[in-house]
């Protein structure tokens, strides 16, 4: 398939609401390398998260696909 394109998505808990709920604020990374893999980006996820103050909560890996 041509023209897959990868965006990283990195969510961080950056406080607790007045419900007790986490508050979550997101860092996306568009432009991936469409090849790179699953372990490959464990790891850049690992350092970038070694250097954010707040505590990471989930990542996402989109891939999307050109059908054209």
């Amino acid at each position: 398939m041509n023209g897959q394109q990868t965006r990283l998505t990195l969510n961080f808990i950056t406080g607790v609401n007045e419900n007790g709920e986490n508050i979550i604020r997101s860092k996306s990374f568009t432009n991936v390398k469409g090849d790179a893999t699953d372990e490959s980006l464990v790891a850049v996820v690992n350092a970038l998260q070694s250097l954010q103050v707040h505590s990471l909560d989930s990542v996402t890996r989109t891939n999307s696909y050109s059908l054209n």
